[in-house]
């Protein structure tokens, strides 16, 4: 019980500090400091809205509750993630404040529900990718194919907690391609790229008239709506496509034979492993395919 009472006091104190308006250096520390908070620790970032109207300029309504101190967190990332001149966020920049909002979205529904509709609001613009843009989700996508691991992983468990940990909304508003390294690592790795269907796919914040009207065209892999392409086998006859096929055959063959390249498929704990040739790369995919097929994907909150 002392140890519960010190991490909510923990959690008050790094609350005043934020709404206090402090420096950036000041911002720092304190977001550090909350990597260690416990659940009931986070739960002090959120107050009433004072009931004679009287709230701090700091306030941020929402649902009833002020989450002032949140919304300084969420403006300290954003401000990482603009740096002036195009530079890249370092590893100690970006991870304790994504960590920091992470835990805070997976103690606290209220929290939870706040960032996802500043990061991760219904969904509009099909046309462009996800990583394409200056919006809070385009900016933490990109950190998803970043080449810095840490900071790869804090924003996949950021978006991950914001979906309520479901695989496939993740990919539906980052894209299959974006998520791959982080869903392989995780152990969340479907196969092959997941086709939202009308069952599964029943996330009635982001089923905006935009999206309901192109979410038949919408490219999984990408996550935006598929640009027509001219067919390469327009015109070619059937012996024509066959030769191509076989010379394919031939090259990945070598390939293989090689060592050059390597086939693999997602075991049972969701992630990749190589196997020895095609026919178990097969028979890998239907025995997942069941399992996969069964699971749901409900965005009630």
């Amino acid at each position: 019980m002392s140890e519960e009472m010190d991490f909510v006091n923990l959690g008050q104190v790094c609350r005043e500090m934020l709404v206090k308006k402090p420096s950036d250096e000041v911002k720092r520390h304190v977001i550090n400091l909350l990597t260690v908070v416990k659940n009931f620790g986070y739960s002090q970032l959120v107050v009433p809205i004072a009931e004679d109207g009287n709230s701090p300029e700091s306030a941020v309504p929402f649902e009833g509750v002020d989450l002032g101190a949140v919304a300084v967190m969420l403006h300290f990332l954003e401000e990482k993630l603009s740096i002036a001149g195009g530079g890249k966020p370092t590893d100690d920049q970006l991870s304790p404040v994504l960590c920091t909002l992470t835990e805070a979205a997976k103690a606290v529904p209220v929290i939870r529900r706040f960032l996802k509709a500043q990061i991760l609001p219904p969904l509009r613009e099909l046309h462009q990718r996800p990583e394409v843009g200056t919006t809070m989700r385009n900016k933490i996508c990109r950190l998803l194919t970043s080449t810095q691991i840490s900071v790869r992983d804090s924003a996949g468990d950021l978006l991950f907690a914001l979906c309520k940990g479901n695989a496939k909304r993740l990919i539906k508003y980052t894209g299959y391609g974006n998520a791959a390294g982080w869903l392989a690592d995780r152990g969340l790795m479907g196969l092959p790229a997941p086709v939202l269907t009308a069952e599964d796919d029943s996330d009635t914040n982001s089923d905006t008239e935009e999206y309901s009207a192109v979410k038949s065209d919408i490219d999984p892999m990408t996550g935006a709506v598929r640009v027509e392409r001219p067919d390469p086998m327009a015109g070619m006859s059937d012996e024509q496509k066959e030769h191509l096929a076989m010379e394919l055959v031939h090259g990945m063959d070598k390939l293989l034979r090689t060592g050059q390249f390597k086939p693999v498929a997602v075991g049972a704990d969701g992630r990749p492993h190589s196997v020895e040739n095609v026919m178990q790369f097969r028979e890998e995919i239907l025995k997942n395919q069941p399992e996969r097929q069964s699971k749901s994907d409900s965005d009630s909150d």
